[in-house]
């Protein structure tokens, strides 16, 4: 569903994630597809039942020995699975097991089927040996035990295909396989979740000097939780460590030294809208409140398991200018903005000012999970902090009316701090003055403008690079007048190589991406010399993928917006068969699919 953003830019054979979809998603899919069909094709699924039917269905005295037998094996192997299994429960394992595969080798094809009842089953057992925490490799030890008792009773002799036993075999090992797959994701769900909450708890442990003891403690009450309700419950300690975690892990930021800083903001419990958008304000009233500014995170409640995109901001950022498209192809203000504000003025969630300009505040758009329509707001102006630019060198350069937010404040990161993710987690830190300049430059395209205020030649070879430096020095004078934090190429620089060498002192690497960091600075930059490896390491930041994309209206006027969470909630019922109730369903796109 989501990555990396520069991934989805990149030609075909270039991206990494295309080539894993292609590679590990799509081939395997249609590779298990046709297994399906040869395997149950319909003569061997005809015949598996008659035979099945009539050799085993007919004898409840051999089909409860069997089950008997089955898990009699399976205990006097692995007898430690006797402690997963009340007393009751033993009694009645293997009449239930041998019922439940009676259902369904008679009932193949309706496993397919998304919400029938075969399914629930199925997947009930898998939630009730979940909260049992019974391993998942028991559905494998019994699956064994349970081809070899079964052997004996498919002989089936056909004198033009002698194959066809070991057929039928074969296509009752599949079925078994892609049956118990359902019983398994609860189980594989749980025991996924404690993996990657045991290698974050180690983290946290080695930071914050915990003991053995102490670690093990944590983990025992994770298990507990996690065996009850399907997940747990982060302490906020273990969230500002996991997020300080994450800013050092950052292989694309500059500025890290400053990690352990951090400042969290535990907002986990709010839920309504307005409260939400009340703790924007004040994380910019914190943010911004003091000399300098602070870099603060403030945390909202997790993903569900259940949701689709969790609670989230549209918005990528807490300040950005809209973008308007012009009949003659040009935009007037931010071209990386004009896709999403020409969305918000079509879908009436937002009405530009009139008139337009080139610096234009877009609104926040906050998105609740199975809310119709997301919740807009836009910053009252005692919050909006906008430096102008001017230099007392170039007196030209006021006239051009030039501006840009003192705090970058990102709203479309996710974090995923051992197993539980964090999807609304809006922070800042400060802007370093080649981040401005080159948004001005590249995507307000005004270096020419720029030139004649400065009084550059347009015809200098050197043209582009003496305006850059110049707009750098325009917008840190402008930034330290108004008295908003920013910091300048070298001394970012020098900082990072001081940060890369407390890493190493720490006896760790520092991933590091050589264009987001020496590249972005320039060739007399320390940092340009610097050798750089760049590698992920949990936890880290992600990019959300924008949800809004793949949201659409259910009429062209009425303004009533559905997400793919209320898509596939509508459609959980949905039949299959021609319907004309159904001709008006919503256009989905699908991006990657799976049965979890």
């Amino acid at each position: 569903q989501e990555q990396d953003i520069d991934e989805f830019a990149k030609p075909l054979g270039k991206s990494s994630y295309a080539m894993f979809v292609a590679g590990r998603v799509a081939f395997p899919m249609l590779q298990a597809s046709f297994r399906y069909e040869i395997l149950l094709c319909d003569e061997i699924f005809t015949r598996l039942q008659v035979n099945y039917s009539t050799n085993l269905l007919g004898d409840k005295e051999l089909t409860y020995h069997i089950g008997t037998h089955i898990f009699n094996e399976v205990f006097r192997h692995t007898p430690e699975l006797l402690d997963y299994f009340s007393s009751d429960e033993l009694i009645g394992l293997g009449h239930d097991f041998m019922k439940l595969m009676a259902d369904i080798v008679g009932n193949i094809h309706h496993i397919r089927i998304n919400d029938s009842e075969l399914r629930q089953r199925l997947m009930e057992q898998g939630e009730l040996w979940r909260q049992n925490g019974v391993p998942v490799h028991t559905l494998t030890l019994i699956g064994n035990e349970y081809l070899a008792c079964i052997k004996p009773h498919l002989h089936y002799y056909d004198i033009e295909d002698s194959t066809l036993e070991e057929r039928l075999l074969d296509a009752l090992a599949y079925l078994y396989n892609e049956s118990i797959f359902f019983i398994m994701t609860p189980m594989l769900i749980d025991s996924n979740l404690l993996t990657e909450a045991k290698k974050f708890y180690k983290q946290v442990a080695d930071e914050l000097n915990w003991s053995d003891k102490a670690l093990e403690l944590r983990m025992s009450e994770i298990k507990s939780e996690v065996s009850v309700t399907g997940t747990y419950t982060q302490t906020g300690e273990e969230i500002e460590i996991g997020a300080r975690l994450a800013w050092r892990n950052s292989s694309k930021c500059i500025g890290r030294i400053s990690w352990n800083t951090l400042q969290v903001r535990d907002c986990r419990h709010l839920f309504s809208p307005d409260t939400i958008f009340r703790e924007i304000e004040e994380h910019i009233k914190i943010a911004s409140g003091g000399p300098n500014i602070q870099s603060v995170m403030t945390v909202f409640r997790p993903q569900l398991s259940h949701e689709t995109w969790g609670m989230r901001f549209w918005s990528s950022q807490l300040y950005r200018y809209a973008g308007y498209e012009q009949k003659n192809g040009e935009v007037l203000g931010d071209p990386a903005n004009a896709e999403f504000t020409e969305y918000l003025i079509n879908s009436k969630l937002w009405s530009p000012p009139s008139p337009r300009s080139s610096f234009d505040l877009l609104p926040l758009v906050l998105k609740m999970p199975m809310v119709h329509k997301p919740f807009v707001y836009e910053l009252k102006p005692n919050l909006v902090h906008e430096v102008s630019l001017d230099h007392p060198q170039h007196p030209a350069i006021k006239d051009l009316n030039l501006k840009w937010s003192s705090i970058p404040a990102i709203t479309n990161f996710k974090m995923n701090l051992g197993g539980i993710k964090y999807p609304c987690m809006p922070f800042n830190g400060w802007f370093l003055s080649t981040e401005i300049a080159r948004n001005l430059l590249e995507r307000y395209n005004l270096t020419n403008s720029l030139a004649n205020a400065m009084k550059i030649s347009l015809d200098d070879r050197m043209l582009a690079q003496k305006v850059s430096a110049e707009l750098e020095n325009v917008i840190l004078h402008s930034f330290e007048k108004n008295g908003y934090t920013i910091v300048d190429p070298m001394t970012i620089g020098k900082s990072f190589l001081t940060h890369c060498k407390r890493e190493r002192q720490s006896e760790r690497e520092c991933p590091a991406q050589w264009s987001w960091i020496g590249g972005l600075v320039g060739p007399t930059n320390p940092t340009w010399h610097l050798e750089m490896r760049d590698f992920k390491i949990d936890p880290l930041y992600d990019y959300c993928c924008d949800p809004w994309k793949v949201t659409m209206f259910d009429g062209e006027t009425n303004g009533n917006i559905n997400d793919l969470d209320e898509s596939a909630h509508r459609q959980k019922n949905f039949n299959l068969n021609p319907n004309p109730n159904n001709a008006k369903m919503p256009k989905v796109l699908i991006a990657f699919g799976s049965e979890t």
